[in-house]
């Protein structure tokens, strides 16, 4: 069984866990046993996020190679403000390229934080040469329990400060 038949037959988490073994072969069973009892989001290290939600019985596929299963929106309006205070320009990424961060925000919601545009020395060698002039940019946007997004993305941080709105 390859990982497309595994992620496409998913569906419920008594399901999957009985073939999960095989999908996640680098993953503790220590981290397995957590999504007994807890939702939350499983990477595989290949560019694939599952949403598991045990209580509802229910897996998902939340990122297939590094790109969104759903469709993704974006505040235009905050991040056009953000690009004046800034004086930037904000890339219009829905491939996620760079790094990604998920959390518990509150009892039946979770957070993602992505990175669309990591600080130059992204791209500097060991001795520092290659490095651009860009800044740091990360936008978040919440999840419910059943893996789908209910905001869309805004801008949580330019070049490691906060963002606030003037």
């Amino acid at each position: 069984m390859d990982k497309e038949q595994i992620l496409n037959g998913c569906g419920t988490y008594v399901k999957f866990r009985k073939r999960m073994r095989k999908y996640l072969s680098d993953v503790s069973e220590e981290r397995l046993a957590y999504f007994d009892t807890h939702a939350g989001f499983l990477d595989n290290n290949w560019g694939d996020v599952l949403f598991i939600n045990p209580d509802k019985n229910l897996v998902r596929p939340f990122l297939v190679n590094s790109w969104f299963e759903d469709e993704i929106t974006l505040d235009s309006e905050q991040l056009s403000e953000a690009e004046k205070q800034y004086h930037i320009r904000i890339p219009q990424a829905y491939f996620v390229e760079y790094g990604y961060h998920f959390g518990k925000y509150e009892e039946d919601k979770f957070f993602m934080s992505w990175t669309i545009q990591p600080d130059g020395r992204y791209y500097a060698d060991e001795d520092g040469f290659g490095a651009e002039r860009q800044t740091e940019i990360i936008l978040h946007a919440l999840i419910n329990d059943e893996g789908k997004f209910i905001t869309p993305f805004r801008v949580y941080s330019i070049g490691g400060d906060k963002y606030k709105k003037d």
